[in-house]
């Protein structure tokens, strides 16, 4: 199952003035969040949310807040606990109504749920914000095989008569 992780904010490079107390900083602005979400993806999802509450702890603002929120909402996806999830995802979303990140996960929740309306709508502002991301695309063909699956229309009768040599 693909999850929708959001990737902390990073500092690319902030020089600083030696003289007045400054430094230069390389990397994430915070390390929990970052090996959390790391630790999400390569399916340690226990280590990944320990981390990521870590992270959230010492988030920097609401970009940070809303990409640690919708990580958890991811790890309780995994966990299959759905109303941790959909909290995580509320939450963030509250923040930022226009994360398709958080917007993907709870969409996810929502087809898990059979919720399939509130799933449609979160699915289509998530479309909105990032047409081309994979996990969208994925949420959104897991809806359609929710609520619109395909039947075969070919039967295939592979019964044989015992005495017919015909091969």
């Amino acid at each position: 199952m693909l999850l929708s992780l959001a990737p902390p904010a990073d500092v690319a490079a902030q020089s600083r003035d030696t003289d007045s107390g400054m430094k230069t900083v390389l990397g994430s602005r915070n390390p929990d969040l970052s090996a959390g979400a790391q630790a999400l993806l390569s399916g340690e999802v226990d280590e990944g949310i320990r981390l990521t509450r870590l992270g959230l702890d010492s988030a920097f603002g609401d970009r940070e807040r809303v990409a640690g929120l919708s990580n958890l909402c991811a790890g309780y996806i995994r966990k299959h606990d759905w109303q941790a999830a959909l909290g995580y995802c509320d939450e963030a979303i509250e923040l930022d109504s226009d994360s398709w990140r958080a917007r993907t996960n709870r969409a996810l929740v929502y087809l898990f749920l059979g919720e399939f309306e509130k799933a449609e709508a979160d699915l289509a502002v998530a479309e909105e914000r990032a047409p081309g991301a994979a996990s969208v695309k994925q949420v959104r063909s897991k809806y359609r095989d929710a609520t619109d699956p395909v039947i075969p229309s070919v039967t295939i009768d592979d019964r044989r008569d015992p005495d017919d040599d015909r091969r």
